[in-house]
């Protein structure tokens, strides 16, 4: 799921209704224009662009929608409620709506409740107060937790309409020998949030800042140590990284077998989830696909 603006002459997807069948539709030639020069990240296969924030993080997908009909065709911009920065580059891409609507002459509905963004109300829909801006607030807690407890990974730009997919970086150690884990985290001086230890879960923390960046569950059908990033306060290649190193530092101390998701690791493996990680999430996820292909 994602938070989506329209920008559309004709139809508001969604709505399923013509607003003006007198205008002419929007055309490739219209994303294109509106494309050149922007802060384009990337751009896919598919045609889709990722534009960068003003602060260089990322900020929302950009699209070129045909639709079932000529007149149904669209621009749809996408923020992803995966970017731990969804509120503010959220509530800065209605300014960038509206200024990308204005120069090809169209107009901007938000796809939540379809409502025409105008300069008129936007101060009122963005205001802290209004019952818009707290409903994305709670709908973005809510989606947070739930990716948090069902294990799913953010993508910071939304693929197609994923914000989330199954953890895409997990390791799975079995040991040769059943280890206490406040006994492992003592031997190897891990930093952990000293709440989080308990005989099946630590959390690795770093320790600067003392926020999570790793978690490590005990699991109960096969007795495999499973280990996995927390995702939501640093970025992923520094999360992603810090997970790597603690799977390669148990391994070390309690040997068996160490797995990258179904794939026994080894050095060459290793060194291509290190080279991959240094970027966003939806970056590694895109090349893990790549390579499963």
């Amino acid at each position: 799921m994602s938070f989506d603006f329209y920008l559309t002459r004709s139809f508001v997807p969604g709505l399923e209704k013509q607003i003006d069948p007198s205008q002419l539709p929007l055309t490739e030639a219209d994303f294109e224009l509106l494309m050149d020069g922007g802060p384009i990240m990337r751009r896919l296969e598919s045609g889709s662009c990722w534009l960068l924030h003003p602060t260089k993080g990322p900020w929302l997908s950009a699209s070129f929608r045909q639709g079932r009909t000529e007149s149904e065709s669209h621009i749809l911009l996408s923020v992803s409620y995966g970017n731990k920065q969804f509120l503010s580059v959220w509530a800065d891409a209605f300014s960038l709506a509206l200024r990308l609507a204005k120069s090809i002459s169209c107009r901007v509905f938000e796809g939540s409740l379809h409502i025409e963004v105008r300069n008129e109300n936007l101060e009122s829909l963005l205001s802290p107060e209004s019952d818009f801006a707290r409903q994305q607030f709670e709908l973005w807690k809510k989606t947070v937790s739930e990716m948090d407890r069902a294990m799913l990974a953010p993508l910071e730009f939304p693929i197609d309409s994923y914000d989330a997919v199954d953890e895409y970086f997990l390791f799975f150690l079995e040991p040769e020998r059943k280890y206490s884990m406040k006994e492992i985290v003592a031997d190897l001086a891990l930093c952990i949030d000293p709440d989080s230890l308990t005989e099946n879960s630590f959390a690795l923390v770093n320790k600067d800042s003392g926020d999570p960046q790793s978690r490590v569950l005990l699991r109960s059908n096969d007795a495999a140590w499973q280990i996995y990033p927390f995702h939501w306060l640093e970025p992923f290649s520094v999360v992603a990284n810090a997970t790597h190193e603690l799977a390669l530092k148990l391994h070390k101390r309690m040997g068996g077998k160490l797995f990258y998701r179904d794939q026994e690791l080894n050095p060459q493996l290793s060194e291509q989830l290190k080279a991959a990680c240094q970027g966003l999430g939806v970056e590694f996820f895109l090349w893990q696909q790549k390579q499963k292909r």
